[in-house]
This record gives C-alpha cells, sequence and structure tokens, in this order.
C-alpha cells in the first residue's frame, strides 16, 4: 500500500484501533500491519494555562491540522523533516517515533513565561547598555524544558542536564533553522512569528507532534483594524477567528 491507502485504512478502522499515545489535544492509533506509521487525530481543545490542561473549542481541530499540513510542507520544502506524512479531514498520517520527554522552545522576543518569571529583566541592562523591551524583538535563543505530566508545570533544564538525554547542538540548529523558514514565510504574508515550542524525535533530525497555533504565538503585522482586534483578544475563544485569519492570509 502506499501512504494515502495507509492513511485511508487508518481512517475507516480508527474506532477499533489500539492507542498508541494519547494527549489532552490529540490521539494516536497504530495501524494493524504497518509498524512505521500512526495516524493522528487531533480533539477539538486548545490548552489552558488557567485551568493547566486543554479545554474544549468546537472546530479548532479542523484549523489546526490545516496549519499543521501547511507549516509541515514548508519545512519539507526547506529539506526538513517532519513526522507529519499526509493528511485528510481531521486525520494525520504521522511517522512512528521515539519522542523524549523535553521540549525545544524558540524565543525571538520577551513575551510570556520570560516577561513573568524574570521580574523586572525589562528594566536591567544588558551588557550593551540596552533593556530588552517587551515584546520587541530580540536575537532567537533557544530553551529546553523537561515535560511533567500534567497539572505539574514544565521545568526549564540546564543545557548540561538536557544533553544528557538529547543532542543539543542538534536540537538547537533544527529548532532555530526550522524557526527561521516558519518565520520568513509568514511575514511575506502580514504575519510574524514570536516563539514556538518544538518537540523532536529521539535522533533530533525531525519534528514531531504538530505545529499548529497552539504551540506558536503569531501576530498580525498590517493594518486592518479588524483583525488587529481579533489578536488583541487574549479570550480563548478567539482562537477560532484567530485561526480563520492566519488561513486566509497564508493563501493569499
Amino acid at each position: 500500500m502506499n501512504k494515502r491507502e495507509i492513511l485511508e485504512l487508518g481512517i475507516e478502522k480508527f474506532d477499533s484501533m489500539a492507542v498508541f499515545f494519547e494527549w489532552g489535544s490529540r490521539i494516536l492509533k497504530s495501524i494493524p500491519g504497518y509498524d512505521d506509521f500512526l495516524v493522528m487525530k487531533l480533539k477539538p481543545t486548545i490548552f489552558s494555562i488557567k485551568e493547566s490542561w486543554s479545554i474544549t473549542l468546537a472546530w479548532i481541530d479542523m484549523r489546526r491540522v490545516v496549519l499543521n499540513d501547511y507549516f509541515s510542507q514548508l519545512l519539507h520544502k526547506h529539506n526538513i523533516e517532519t513526522s507529519t506524512l499526509l493528511t485528510k479531514w481531521e486525520y494525520v498520517l504521522v511517522g512512528k517515533e521515539k519522542v523524549p520527554l523535553i521540549e525545544v522552545v524558540v524565543k525571538w522576543a520577551m513575551i510570556w513565561s520570560p516577561k513573568h518569571i524574570y521580574k523586572n529583566i525589562s528594566h536591567i541592562p544588558m551588557r550593551n547598555g540596552k533593556c530588552l523591551e517587551i515584546w520587541v524583538e530580540h536575537n532567537p535563543y533557544v530553551r529546553f524544558d523537561y515535560r511533567n505530566i500534567l497539572p505539574d508545570e514544565d521545568i526549564c533544564m540546564p543545557e548540561g542536564l538536557a544533553d544528557y538525554y538529547i543532542h543539543v547542538e542538534n536540537a538547537k540548529k533544527l529548532a532555530l533553522s526550522s524557526f527561521a523558514v516558519l518565520k520568513n514565510d509568514l511575514q511575506k504574508h502580514n504575519l510574524d512569528l514570536l516563539d514556538i515550542c518544538f518537540f523532536m524525535n529521539e535522533q533530533w533530525t525531525s519534528i514531531v507532534s504538530e505545529i499548529s497555533t497552539d504551540n506558536t504565538n503569531i501576530v498580525y503585522t498590517w493594518d486592518d483594524e479588524e483583525k488587529i482586534g481579533v489578536f488583541s483578544n487574549r479570550e480563548k475563544s478567539s482562537a477560532l477567528d484567530k485561526a480563520d485569519i492566519i488561513n486566509a492570509l497564508l493563501w493569499i
């Protein structure tokens, strides 16, 4: 069977197939007779820091799956491997990989957790005498987080500790190159990427899981007041409208 036929089989038999992995945002199932592949089905959920878990948001799964397919194909064109092989509806055929419990985070601006964790950091001069500004871009850096079981929070890992479990330098190179490809493309569509969370395979040669609005910080950069209002809205329900705007702009 070719990949499309394998995905069709996985969709047809999805309900009866064994669970390989399940999380708040997705479920992956094994395809009988095809050990190198899994079928991933995204759930209509979005992660909530307040709840320390995923919350339901109807139809967000369909937006996420379209964005994941777009971003994965974009990376493939730049010779960067991802686990996403083929997409149909809310189902994704993925390559089976061993995935360490370490998240690779790229930050291009002082936003979200660093802004809150490092008290008053925006008022402390850097070596060059200037101060980092909140929501203003800086040179990118990579951070490694250990994924605790929820409801415990993820914890930042020093590179020396992370290197016992992963190849830190390879992971950093893959994360930064992938980030640059995504950012450059988004900037062509009146969008920009400020940070992202990646998962990688054990060999640190491929981006796995999904690439979507739930693990990125994408901002709108043009002057449409309605779009500016949507992206300024911090309510979780606005994720649907943001995803629709991103999808529409990407295909212009």
